[in-house]
């Protein structure tokens, strides 16, 4: 079993550089290896991957790309009742978001939606990244997670 942790970037600039969207691509990888540093096993392979574009697009294109079994989408614990999984039989609950929804009609494989309540701002955990023509930006990389950093998968 190998692990893929993915961020997708998503400016709602128009004209972006292209420089733009590498740097805050390689500080999103810095920060998706401290994720799994600091909530995954060390013995569990992980793969960090950084797509730009639009999220639902993106996670089904790397879902495809990488011909995956299960893609795990956390939602915010008010918009799923009772903890519920789904997977991607068409029917998705009412109560996920159109995000959420759209990528469950649109997955190749199975999708586990799991509740959270709490975000990791991970700038606030690990502060900024030290990356050689790194981005002077702040990359919002906020994870939705229902673990601690003291229960690993």
């Amino acid at each position: 079993m190998t692990v893929i942790l993915l961020h997708v970037v998503t400016l709602n600039i128009i004209g972006a550089e292209n420089r733009i969207y590498e740097e805050l691509g390689r500080d999103a990888h810095w920060y998706l290896e401290k994720l799994a540093s600091s909530y995954l096993r060390p013995n569990i392979p992980t793969l960090s991957r950084v797509r730009r574009g639009k999220i639902a697009e993106q996670i089904l294109a790397q879902a495809r790309a990488d011909q995956l079994d299960l893609i795990v989408l956390p939602v915010d614990h008010p918009l799923l009742e009772n903890g519920a999984s789904v997977s991607s039989s068409n029917r998705p609950p009412v109560t996920v978001s159109p995000l959420a929804r759209t990528i469950i009609r649109g997955a190749s494989c199975d999708v586990l939606v799991i509740p959270f309540n709490k975000c990791l701002d991970c700038e606030k955990a690990w502060g900024r990244p030290t990356i050689p023509g790194g981005s002077d930006e702040s990359v919002l990389l906020r994870v939705a997670l229902p673990l601690t950093p003291h229960s690993r998968v």
